[in-house]
């Protein structure tokens, strides 16, 4: 009796592994990452015309083109979301970092020294974006990792948008830059 008890126990286990396996069988070839990934984080990559590309961001509601051969990665830090666009075979990149954000346009550099008195602040403009679309503060600053960087800050829709890149990519983000576009929600 111990032996058929064991027997049944047994062919309970195989039969659960067996249904298990399939279930994730059937999952990951049914699933598409990268649709489970916008979920979860709110963007996509789709692919437009002359070797470039497009993100779109389904949280934030913005899209822009950039050249292919960029990554996108998102994640959550502090309070915020970040986008980080890099291209690991030119060493060229940049990130968003949005956070929520209650307070009217113009952001001004007197504003960001009452949250960060140690920030540098040099050479600071506005500029409209977005094909004209919307105006951000740009300045430059300095950072630890990077040394001089090119800082690009505004606010739409109660966030707080800020782009951090290297000084010298300033023609590179700026192009993107003209892309960007919010959608209507």
């Amino acid at each position: 009796m111990k032996k058929k008890h064991y027997i049944i126990i047994g062919i309970g286990f195989a039969l659960l592994a067996v249904v298990a396996a399939l279930l994730l069988s059937y999952v990951s070839d049914n699933t598409d990452s990268r649709v489970v990934e916008d979920e979860i984080r709110g963007g996509t990559v789709m692919q437009v015309a002359d070797g470039k590309e497009q993100y779109v961001n389904s949280k934030y509601h913005f899209s822009f083109i950039y050249p292919a051969g960029f990554s996108i990665s998102t994640f959550i830090e502090g309070e915020g979301d970040v986008v980080l666009v890099q291209n690991q075979t030119t060493n060229e990149s940049f990130q968003i970092y949005i956070a929520s954000f209650d307070e009217p346009w113009p952001v001004t550099p007197e504003r960001i020294k009452q949250d960060l008195p140690d920030m540098v602040i040099r050479e600071p403009l506005y500029v409209a974006l977005g094909g004209g679309a919307f105006d951000a503060l740009i300045f430059k600053s300095e950072g630890e990792a990077l040394g001089e960087t090119r800082e690009i800050w505004f606010i739409h829709d109660e966030h707080l948008y800020q782009v951090t890149t290297r000084s010298d990519l300033d023609a590179l983000v700026g192009a993107i830059f003209e892309t960007w576009q919010f959608q209507t929600t």
